[in-house]
C-alpha cells in the first residue's frame, strides 16, 4: 500500500532523525522506512528506536554476510524448509513443515540452530527485496506452517523451546512488515503447551494474519487460492506442485535461473 501524504512526512522527519548514521540507499528508502513507522503505530520516537535496534541486531549477528554461512548439510534435513513459489504479488511463498523438525538436535547444536534459523528469514527478507525492485512498497511473504507430527517431546524439549522464543523475537523486533499471512496447519492437542508459550512474544499486528485451519486440505486451498496459482505450492496442501524431496527441489530452482527474481533465491537454495 502506498504511503499517505501523512506517512510521507513522518518518513522525512525520521530520516532526519537517522542522520547521523551512515545509511545505505536501500536502507534509507522510504518504503524501509515505512516499514518502522507502520510497525509503530506512526511513532516517530518508537519508529527510530526500533531502527536503531535492528541495526545493532544486524551488526552483532552480522546479517548482512548471512546468506553466505554454509551451515552443516545435515541442518536441513533436521529442520526443514523451502521456497516453493510466489503469490500473486510476487511475494515469496514458505513452506515449513515444523512438525517434523528434530527438537533433539537443538541440544548441543543451539547456537547454530539460532543461527540457521536467521539464516532462513534473512533468506527470506533478501527475497522479497529482490522481488520489490521498482517498486513504491516491500512485497511480503507469505508461510505455512505444517504442525503435523508435532508431539510431546518436541514441546518439552527446553533448548529447542528456548531456540524457537529467541527466534521468534528476533524476527518481530527486526523484521517488521514483512509477513502477509501464516497458515497453521495440522496441529495436534500437544501444540497448544507450546502455543501458550509463544502467543505472549508474537504481536498483535502478527497474530492478526495468522490463522489457525485444522488438517482440512480443501480448507487449505481455498485459503491459498485467494492470493496465489495452484502451481506455486505442493500437492499435500492442495496445489498442483509435486511434493518437495531435496533433490527435485534443486532441480527446480536451477530451471528458474532464467528468471532475474528468482536467480538469488535458487542459488541460496540450493548452498542451503
Amino acid at each position: 500500500m502506498d504511503p499517505s501524504n501523512k506517512e510521507v512526512e513522518l518518513v522525512e522527519q525520521l530520516r532526519s532523525n537517522l542522520s547521523d548514521l551512515n545509511l545505505s540507499k536501500q536502507e534509507s528508502e522510504t518504503k524501509n522506512l515505512l516499514r518502522f513507522i507502520r510497525a509503530r503505530s506512526h511513532s516517530i520516537e518508537n519508529a527510530e528506536n526500533m531502527f536503531r535496534r535492528q541495526l545493532q541486531w544486524r551488526e552483532q549477528n552480522d546479517m548482512e554476510n548471512s546468506v553466505h554461512y554454509q551451515h552443516p548439510k545435515e541442518f536441513k534435513s533436521y529442520w526443514p524448509w523451502y521456497i516453493t513459489g510466489f503469490d500473486d504479488s510476487d511475494g515469496p511463498v514458505i513452506i515449513v513443515p515444523i512438525g517434523l523438525w528434530d527438537a533433539g538436535k537443538v541440544t548441543g547444536n543451539y547456537n547454530e540452530f539460532v543461527k540457521y534459523c536467521y539464516n532462513g528469514i534473512e533468506t527470506v527478507w533478501r527475497t522479497v527485496q529482490q522481488t520489490s525492485q521498482g517498486q513504491n512498497g516491500y512485497n511480503q511473504f507469505s508461510v505455512v506452517l505444517d504442525l503435523k507430527g508435532a508431539n510431546y517431546k518436541q514441546v518439552t524439549n527446553l533448548d529447542a523451546m528456548q531456540g524457537v522464543l529467541e527466534v521468534v523475537k528476533a524476527f518481530e523486533a527486526n523484521y517488521p512488515e514483512t509477513l502477509k499471512f501464516g497458515l497453521l496447519i495440522n496441529a495436534p492437542y500437544v501444540f497448544e503447551m507450546a502455543w501458550k508459550l509463544i502467543k505472549p512474544f508474537i504481536s498483535e499486528a502478527t497474530h492478526a494474519k495468522l490463522k489457525f485451519l485444522g488438517s482440512d486440505c480443501k480448507l487449505w486451498r481455498e485459503e491459498l487460492l485467494q492470493y496465489m496459482n495452484e502451481d506455486q505450492f505442493f500437492e499435500k496442501y492442495g496445489g498442483t506442485m509435486p511434493d518437495c524431496t531435496e533433490i527435485a527441489f534443486e532441480k527446480r530452482c536451477a530451471k528458474r535461473r532464467g528468471s532475474n527474481s528468482n536467480e538469488y533465491i535458487c542459488d541460496s537454495l540450493m548452498r542451503s
